[in-house]
C-alpha cells in the first residue's frame, strides 16, 4: 500500500455543515440539500468548501443504486420480532442519499511478546455432607480443580487494510456492520465519480487515525495471543504489540444513508453502497419485550419448581 498522496481534485462547490451531528458534507452547488445525510437533522448550514482537506487516494464506485437502496430498506423495516406491528405501515422515509464515506486503510506488521498464567484443569473427589429422606449423609462428589504455571510466547500478524473511519457522522461500528468492501474494484480518485453523490470531509487526519489503528490491531493482537496460551485456561494476559512497516492511504467508500421518522423520532439505516448489505437502528415493542420476558421467567419458575419436587 502507498502512502504517497493522490491526484488534486477540484473542490465540490458546496458543502454542508449539520450542527446536530457535527458531519461535514460536500455536494453539487445544484443540489437541494434541506437535512443532514447521517442524522436527518434540518439543522444544516451551507459553507464554502475547504480547499486544504485532505484528498483521498482512490474510490470504490456505487454498484447499489437507489431502488435496490430503496428495496433493502423496505425488506429490512419488515425484519425483527420485537419491532412494532405498525412500523412498515407508519415510518416514513426523510432521506436516502448516496454518500461517500472518507476512511484510513492501514498496512503494518505487528510483533507481539505475551505472558500469561496458564491453568490445567483435573478431577478430584471429595465428600459433602447432604440430607436424604431426612438423614445427614456423606457422599462423594467430583471438582474441579486448577492448576496454575507461567507461559509466554510471541505472535507476528501482518495486517493489510485495516479500516480506520474518518467520518464524524457515522461512527466505525456501523461501517463495520456492513463490511466487507471489495477493494479489488478500487480505482484511482477522480472528481468525476462525485457527481450526483455526497462526499463527507475527512474529521481525522493521519496521525489520529494511525492512533486508532493502532489501539485496533492491539486489540486483535491481544484475542491472538489469548487463543496461543497453553492449557485450559488462563488469566493475567499481558501482551506488549510493536508496529513495523506502518504505510497509510485515505479512500472513499460508498453507502447509501437513509433516515426515517416513527413516531416524531428519527432513526437511521445504512446500504453498503457495493455489496447491498445492510444495518441500522429501528424502534422495539416494549410489550413483545415485556412477553418475552415474562415467558421465559415462568419457565424459569416451573424447572425450579419441578426440581424441588424431584428432591
Amino acid at each position: 500500500m502507498s502512502s504517497t498522496p493522490g491526484p488534486a481534485a477540484a473542490a465540490p462547490s458546496q458543502q454542508i455543515s449539520c450542527r446536530n451531528c457535527g458531519a461535514t458534507t460536500d455536494f453539487e452547488v445544484t443540489a437541494n440539500v434541506l437535512r443532514c445525510a447521517f442524522c436527518g437533522s434540518e439543522q444544516v448550514v451551507a459553507q464554502p468548501s475547504d480547499p486544504n482537506r485532505p484528498t483521498p487516494e482512490s474510490i470504490l464506485s456505487f454498484v447499489i443504486e437507489e431502488e435496490q437502496a430503496r428495496a433493502a430498506y423496505r425488506e429490512w423495516l419488515g425484519n425483527g420480532f420485537f419491532r412494532p406491528g405498525d412500523l412498515t405501515k407508519s415510518a416514513s422515509l426523510r432521506e436516502i442519499r448516496a454518500v461517500f464515506l472518507p476512511f484510513w486503510a492501514f498496512d503494518a506488521r505487528a510483533n507481539t511478546q505475551w505472558t500469561a498464567m496458564s491453568g490445567r484443569h483435573r478431577t478430584s473427589v471429595r465428600q459433602v455432607q447432604t440430607v436424604v429422606n431426612g438423614q445427614s449423609v456423606l457422599r462423594d462428589q467430583q471438582v474441579q480443580e486448577t492448576d496454575w504455571f507461567p507461559a509466554s510466547g510471541d505472535h507476528v500478524g501482518q495486517y493489510t487494510w485495516e479500516l480506520v473511519s474518518a467520518s464524524k457522522g457515522l461512527e466505525q461500528a456501523w461501517v463495520d456492520a456492513i463490511e466487507p468492501f471489495n477493494f479489488g474494484e478500487l480505482r484511482a480518485y477522480d472528481g468525476k465519480f462525485l457527481l450526483g453523490r455526497g462526499a463527507e470531509e475527512a474529521a481525522l487526519d493521519r496521525a489520529q487515525a494511525e492512533d486508532v489503528a493502532r489501539k485496533l490491531i492491539e486489540a486483535k493482537e491481544q484475542s491472538e495471543c489469548a487463543r496461543l496460551v497453553p492449557g485450559d485456561t488462563h488469566r493475567d494476559l499481558r501482551v506488549s504489540t510493536a508496529l513495523e512497516d506502518v504505510a497509510a492511504k485515505m479512500i472513499f467508500l460508498p453507502v447509501w444513508l437513509a433516515a426515517f421518522a416513527y413516531k416524531q423520532k428519527v432513526y437511521r439505516f445504512v446500504v453498503n453502497g457495493q455489496t447491498g448489505k445492510v444495518t441500522g437502528e429501528a424502534p422495539m415493542s416494549y410489550l413483545k419485550v415485556a412477553l418475552v420476558v415474562g415467558a421465559v421467567a415462568l419457565v424459569v419458575l416451573l424447572i425450579i419448581a419441578i426440581v424441588a419436587m424431584l428432591k
